[in-house]
């Protein structure tokens, strides 16, 4: 057989028979069925499956799968390719096809690879045009990867190995300027973000003028030049720190030849997955960002990881890349020089961070109240909303060079400026200032001026330029805005007038105003007002009441009202709170019933929380005080079970949060059997009794390590006589900025789960830090901790165990983390579309909403196995089972499901069978289970749509079609509160979300209350 060799270039061209190539990669056109099949038959059963499971798990670019039977290559790479009419659009598919391979093999360190010649058999392209494209672009990569490349051409089709040579011999006789297409050269940009600047431009990694060089260790090639420019005591240090530390996410590493600082080498590993992938793009750049802040680095040259020959999707690597970038810069107010340096021929990745980088800078993601606050806010106390600005500060200067220049000659003298700190109405601003950004893609923002009288400034900075303004200054251009009882909190009974015209006299136009303002809110709960006037407290809470003749219903309507004061109190963190007797004047409630009722509601909660409660009884009312006294007494001499005390022993709490579980408990952080002990450097007395109890091997590791790498940020060390596996040392620095705090805590945490999963660990004990002597708000920490573990937990899908080890005398400490950890599981973070998608869900290019599942599936096995158990000799054969993909729905279900289980703390979704004739089959995948629906199915238990647990009586609703086939949804249905239902309710009874016949059946009456997850198609 014929050969050629383009011997500068190490490329081949030979007649032969792919499946007989002896290589480390054969390349497979996945499009072109006769070499599939070949090539799957000469494979054998195990190249069979492994193909299928690729498959199976939607690769979209390169799956690589290992060799078997009679293939003499090392590895397959299974590639997507269509030809297209166009000649461009063609050339560009064919680069790519071969780029990817090429990439990839090199990226996995392979030294020869083996294409067909994909294009000139059943597609009938042009020869030619196909050979001088492959050949150029194998060529290009030949000069960038070292690795041998050859196409194997059918030894019957001399026609198109003669155009290969014909390319090669051509390309052999050009000079070397010509022998690529050298792109035109492309300009760098630069963006400022905040204190920052991204910059984006093609070049060489190793030739950065940087502080800090990032390399990536899933990228043999990358990390390969990069040491090979670096030279010897780089390769040194890298291979001694990755022998040393095999677990280590990133290794550090001198500058050696390079013009940087330091470089960094950090682990990495691309998923097909893109939620995952997108998430371990955040996490790289995150500790890539949080080593440059600790070393006090100001400039960064990263290369676009994941670009190459993964076949990850560029736009989801770069869009995550930039937008985290852009994170970083904003929320950590960073004075950093980022940089992407780009490969000169990777075009079409330059294109896409130019884009990303010059794209709309909106807020990449959603902050705390407490981060959107402008920095030149100052802490409040109290309410205060004003706040003097000081004359030598570089704010006061700003505004008044400003009004200055406007007003030179027409004032006298400036007698204050205040800065307005109204943190309601700053939010709102912010939120409407991004839906306008969002809508019209520019910031129409202007710093104007508003005059007005001294009382209608009042009212403003307590309620803002509201619509009772409209108008006040002209209306030429329309109609709108120009521009006591000593305690944290006293509860009002917004039903009781005499007690509201009370108190809204004592405050005053400013509590009028926000009370109206509040009603105007339509506030079904509780309406919080900043307390003024004459009014010793700090704040009013104005809460809804009414009686009920029916003592049940009042008890429970009292309880309510105690209840729904006392927690809102807790979560404003106020420490005392003030009640009068409500129902005991106007309403003639009986007084030894309300009086018993609130003071034990009032007991219970006290429990919980650790707040001063006062029942004020007004002076002329000496039977209603009695009662209340009598209540209290009562309480005081029961049984030690009965009373408010503690007990003795505080209890162990344990709470699960997705796979993972959170403990509270009382103890010794030195005694918990676990993986791995925490212990934070900022705490000397921590560390010290931590290496006391673990002994001289402890102690000598800590003080070798920290005097080795003092700017670490984490330091590992044996566990010694401890009972766990590894000490992890943590710096971390309480901060008195309440921002900077809570972003230190998260970081804390990040970096131990970080380093929990780099080394396969399955549980850790953490100790309160930050709640001894630091001064720091205990409400603060202990949220932020909890918070940030349940985020972690969700978000990553661990299965840890996470302990919080409270000291035994720190109650306070261990209440809090009890709240926390018991509170309402709301979603802590917002999820894209995406990853709120089932794992199961295929990609659709269309509007696709029917997906057959594939038999041999899990995802098959589980649904025909409920059904199959239940219609076992009521059916013949199912004909097959689709997945429904209605992604409006699914958002719209998922949406009211957390909505139940933040109302009813509990999960009640349930998943049932709903049958129906074929064609309402078709018309619910369309528009869900809608209203138009309601009673189709009867109406004895309500008139809604109706589900059952019992696939048999489901199927009494099914109704063949021509074919004698039958259709039967599962679904999941939010049940949530549920009654006996009744052929009189047209819709769910007050007070609960479905109606059932107590047994299976089941009635919902809200479109996205249930999902169609599958259709079941059967005889």
């Amino acid at each position: 057989m014929g050969s050629k060799m383009f011997s500068n270039q190490s490329i081949n061209v030979r007649k032969g028979d792919l499946t007989k190539e002896q290589t480390d990669v054969i390349v497979v056109c996945a499009s072109s069925k006769a070499l599939l099949e070949s090539v799957l038959k000469s494979g054998g059963d195990t190249v069979q499956a492994s193909y299928n499971n690729g498959l199976r798990k939607k690769a979209t670019q390169v799956f690589a799968v290992a060799t078997g039977g009679h293939l003499r290559a090392k590895e397959i790479y299974f590639l997507p390719w269509e030809p297209n009419p166009d000649e461009t659009l063609l050339c560009e598919s064919l680069k790519n096809f071969v780029s990817n391979a090429i990439e990839k093999a090199a990226n996995d360190n392979r030294k020869s690879i083996a294409f067909p010649a994909i294009g000139c058999g059943q597609y009938g392209c042009s020869i030619s045009l196909v050979a001088k494209t492959l050949i150029e672009e194998a060529c290009r990569l030949r000069t960038l990867y070292p690795i041998a490349i050859t196409f194997i051409i059918q030894p019957d089709r001399t026609d198109i190995y003669d155009e290969f040579q014909k390319q090669i011999d051509l390309l052999e006789t050009l000079e070397p300027s010509q022998s690529l297409e050298q792109p035109l050269e492309s300009p760098i940009i630069s963006v400022s973000i905040g204190n920052g600047i991204i910059v984006v431009e093609k070049g060489n990694i190793t030739t950065q003028k940087v502080d800090v060089i990032i390399g990536s260790s899933s990228s043999i090639v990358l990390t390969q030049t990069i040491i090979e420019a670096a030279g010897d005591e780089v390769k040194t240090t890298y291979e001694t720190e990755s022998k040393r530390n095999p677990n280590s996410i990133l290794i550090s590493t001198p500058p050696g030849q390079l013009s940087c600082r330091r470089i960094f080498f950090l682990k990495w590993k691309p998923d097909a997955d893109n939620s995952i992938l997108r998430q371990s793009i955040i996490d790289f750049i995150w500790n890539v960002i949080q080593n440059i802040i600790s070393c006090n680095y100001t400039s960064v040259a990263f290369p676009a990881i994941g670009c190459g020959g993964y076949g990850c999707s560029v736009d989801i690597v770069v869009k995550t890349m930039v937008r985290e970038i852009k994170n970083q810069l904003k929320t950590r107010n960073l004075s950093l020089t980022v940089k992407f340096v780009i490969q000169p021929e990777q075009q079409n990745i330059y294109d896409e961070f130019c884009k990303q980088v010059l794209a709309s800078k909106e807020e990449p993601a959603e902050k705390s109240v407490e981060d959107q606050l402008p920095t030149t806010w100052e802490k409040s106390t109290g309410n205060q909303l004003r706040f003097v600005v000081l004359t030598n500060s570089d704010e006061y200067k700003s505004v008044f060079k400003d009004f200055n220049k406007a007003m030179k000659g027409k004032y006298t003298e400036i007698i204050k400026i205040e800065r307005i700190q109204n943190e309601r109405w700053l939010l709102q601003y912010l939120a409407h200032s991004r839906d306008f950004k969002k809508r019209l893609r520019i910031d129409t923002e202007k710093r104007l001026y508003h005059g007005c009288p001294e009382k209608a400034a009042n009212s403003i900075i307590q309620d803002c330029f509201n619509r009772s303004f409209a108008g006040v200054n002209g209306t030429a251009y329309g109609v709108g805005t120009f521009y006591l009882i000593q305690t944290d909190v006293i509860v009002v009974c917004a039903s009781s007038k005499a007690l509201l015209e009370s108190v809204l006299k004592s405050g005053g136009d400013a509590v009028q105003a926000s009370y109206n303002n509040g009603l105007r809110k339509k506030a079904t709960q509780v309406i919080a007002v900043a307390a003024g006037g004459h009014l010793r407290a700090k704040e009013i809470y104005f809460l809804p009441w009414e009686p009920n003749p029916d003592e049940t219903l009042l008890c429970k309507s009292l309880k309510n009202f105690v209840s729904n004061a006392i927690e809102k109190a807790a979560n404003d963190n106020r420490k005392s709170i003030a009640f009068p007797a409500i129902g005991c004047g106007q309403y003639g409630c009986s007084i030894s019933l309300v009086a018993k009722t609130v003071i034990e509601e009032a007991c219970r909660l006290r429990t919980l929380y650790p707040i001063a409660i006062t029942f004020i009884i007004q002076p002329d009312r000496t039977d209603i005080y009695d009662e209340f006294c009598k209540q209290i007494d009562l309480l005081e001499t029961s049984e030690p079970s009965q009373s408010l005390e503690q007990p003795l022993e505080s209890p162990i709490i344990s709470v699960s949060i997705g796979n993972g579980i959170i403990v509270v408990e009382k103890g010794n952080i030195t005694t918990q059997k676990v993986d791995v002990i925490i212990g934070s450097s900022s705490s000397i007395v921590l560390t010290q009794t931590i290496i006391e109890a673990a002994g001289d091997e402890v102690k000598t590791t800590y003080e070798t390590e920290s005097k080795r790498n003092p700017n670490s940020i984490l330091i590992s060390t044996p566990p010694g006589q401890l009972s766990c596996r590894r000490i992890f040392f943590l710096k971390w620095k309480p901060d008195a900025d309440d921002s900077i705090l809570r972003q230190s805590i998260i970081d804390f945490i990040w970096n131990v789960i970080q380093n929990i999963i780099s080394c396969n660990y399955t549980s850790v004990a953490f100790p309160a830090i930050g709640c001894g002597g630091y001064g720091c708000s205990v409400d603060i920490v202990v949220k932020t901790m909890v918070r940030e573990i349940k985020n972690q937990l969700k978000t990553r899908n661990l299965s840890l165990t996470v302990k919080f080890v409270i000291q035994p005398e720190q109650q306070n400490i261990y209440d809090e983390f009890c709240k926390q950890v018991l509170a309402s599981k709301k979603e802590l973070v917002e999820k894209s579309v995406e990853d709120q998608l089932p794992t199961t869900w295929e990609k659709s290019t269309g509007n696709q909403l029917r997906f057959v599942v594939s038999t041999n599936s899990d995802e098959y096995k589980s649904v025909f196995k409920d059904f199959n158990k239940a219609m076992k000799g009521k059916y013949t054969e199912i004909i097959k089972i689709e997945r429904i993909q209605n992604e409006r729905w699914l958002l719209q279900y998922l949406a009211h499901s957390r909505d139940f289980k933040k109302r009813l703390r509990i999960d009640t979704e349930k998943r049932l069978y709903h049958g129906c004739p074929e064609k309402a089959a078709n018309s619910i995948i369309q528009d869900c289970f809608n209203r138009s629906f309601a009673g189709v199915n009867g109406t004895a238990y309500g008139v809604g749509v109706y589900f059952s647990s019992s696939a048999i009586y489901s199927h009494g609703y099914t109704q063949p079609n021509a074919n004698g086939e039958r259709c039967m949804f599962v679904s999941r249905v939010l049940i949530g509160k549920t009654t006996k239902g009744d052929s009189s309710m047209k819709t769910r009874p007050v007070g609960f979300d479905s109606t059932t016949d107590g047994k299976h059946i089941f009635v919902t009456y809200h479109d996205a209350q249930a999902i169609a997850e599958y259709l079941i198609t059967y005889k």
